[in-house]
């Protein structure tokens, strides 16, 4: 994770750098180009230490759409930076109506595989095409 120093002056964040040095050189130089005592710099200047978050996990999903009949209408594989990559997205309107599922998976194969045993779950449960199912 990478830190920031972000100079305040009245608690407001007017510059920011890689280093704490840095930010006390760039502290030193505004005292110095105002002609402000140490008392004014200890008074309005500060040095605030920031963590950046850290590169978000980017994965593969594949959204498959299939209908009540196990036919795949739509896949497409794309990168996502998302926590939960995999579920229910929506139900769409083609023909009586089909599932569209994201799977978190970069194979088709394996994608289609989860998304029809989904659907088979929900004709058994009698919920096709209402609510959002698990």
């Amino acid at each position: 994770m990478a830190t920031i120093y972000l100079v305040l002056y009245h608690e407001k964040a007017v510059a920011a750098f890689s280093t704490e040095q840095l930010a006390q050189e760039y502290i030193k130089r505004r005292q110095f180009r105002k002609g402000w005592r140490d008392y004014e710099v200890a008074n309005f200047y500060g040095i605030k230490t920031v963590q950046l978050d850290g590169p978000t996990e980017v994965v593969f999903v594949y959204y498959v759409e299939m209908d009540k009949a196990g036919e795949v209408f739509y896949s497409d594989l794309q990168e996502l930076d998302i926590k939960n990559p995999e579920g229910f997205v929506h139900w769409s309107t083609y023909g009586e109506g089909s599932l569209v599922w994201r799977v978190g998976t970069s194979n088709l194969e394996e994608a289609i595989r989860v998304v029809n045993e989904k659907r088979r779950q929900i004709l058994w449960e009698g919920t096709w095409g209402g609510g959002n199912p698990t």
